[in-house]
């Protein structure tokens, strides 16, 4: 006997049919296969940037996944956990980075998955480390922003520039500036007119140049003739100079100035008075002593001269008149005249 199906069996059959099919549908064209399960994967943020649910999960800009569920982190941080449904069976290493990026130049958000190196492979419900790309815009702010200060900075020195140069450009300045070009023009033109007369000397004394260049000729060929008498006062020269270089010029320079410093404390002591010959130089007594003996000894001598019968008792001198003192420097005075007047006659001669 067949099996009679009622038709309201039939009815609720078909709508749980159509609700699983609509179901599945929607899903699906959100990029979820509710047939497949996958692996999981989470990861923290402290800001999502706009990323919602059922936004794609990519490695190297290939969707392997979406994001299944965002929620806020149970510590009450304020952190947003972000779950991820990866369909693909590609191998997810353990360090492996969740970086929320724009996909987009509206800036429609998206989870690119930035591959480890490890060996270790990320396991399913593992949690993923994160991080954040800046937007478009910051990028291009990031890039801008030093380009805007230059150019800022370059507008204030403009700025500044063309203040000082109004202020500086003013009437006097201006009439300043044409009679230092008027200037300028008038020292041109004297150096042009310079140039013509000495272009005008040198033609009219080409002639003696000519002559100067002859001689310089002349005397180079007189150098050329006796290079050889040049190199051997040269060579003589620098035998002098190894000659010199080997005199310990020093030590000679050194015993002089000992000479000499010893000279200058003996002739300072000497002349302080001290030691025996400083005594005798600086003893003014002595001097007049000496000085009292030697004419008392003029004296003698001229009295032995005249009157030699007074200490010598021989007939052989011959009268024995004696001459006094002041006859004597009489005499000597007429014969020291006498000889005088000869040596100035021998000199007229």
């Amino acid at each position: 006997m067949a099996l009679k199906i009622s038709r309201e069996f039939k009815v609720g059959f078909y709508l749980v049919l159509a609700i699983a099919l609509l179901y599945w549908g929607i899903n699906y064209l959100k990029g979820t296969d509710v047939l497949q399960s996958g692996r999981v994967y989470y990861s923290v943020y402290q800001n999502t940037e706009g990323l919602t649910k059922a936004m794609a999960v990519q490695i190297n800009g290939y969707q392997v996944g979406l994001i299944d569920k965002i929620y806020f982190h149970p510590d009450r941080s304020g952190k947003l956990i972000v779950k991820m449904q990866i369909q693909e069976d590609y191998p997810i290493a353990a360090n492996t980075i969740a970086q929320i990026h724009s996909s987009g130049l509206l800036g429609e958000k998206s989870i690119a998955l930035i591959l480890g190196n490890s060996e270790q492979l990320a396991q399913d419900g593992d949690t993923l480390k994160s991080a954040v790309e800046g937007s478009l815009s910051e990028e291009v702010n990031k890039q801008v922003a030093p380009i805007k200060a230059k150019a800022e900075k370059l507008l204030g020195s403009l700025d500044t520039a063309v203040t000082l140069l109004t202020g500086f450009l003013n009437e006097n300045t201006r009439r300043d500036f044409v009679q230092t070009f008027d200037n300028l023009r008038k020292t041109f033109e004297n150096l042009e007119h310079g140039s013509s007369v000495l272009d005008a000397y040198l033609a009219e004394n080409k002639a003696s140049f000519d002559a100067l260049a002859d001689n310089l000729e002349s005397i180079s060929a007189n150098l050329a003739q006796n290079n050889e008498n040049i190199t051997l006062v040269l060579s003589n020269l620098n035998e002098v100079s190894d000659s010199l270089s080997k005199v310990n010029i020093k030590q000679t320079f050194d015993q002089v100035n000992s000479a000499a410093y010893q000279l200058n404390q003996a002739l300072t002591k000497i002349n302080n008075g001290e030691g025996s010959l400083g005594e005798l130089i600086n003893d003014k007594r002595l001097y007049e002593n000496l000085n009292d003996a030697a004419e008392s000894l003029d004296r003698l001598l001229l009295d032995i001269k005249y009157n030699p019968n007074k200490y010598f008792n021989v007939s052989l001198f011959g009268s024995k008149r004696y001459y006094t003192e002041d006859e004597i420097r009489e005499i000597e005075k007429e014969i020291k005249a006498r000889e005088k007047a000869e040596q100035q006659n021998q000199k007229g001669d």
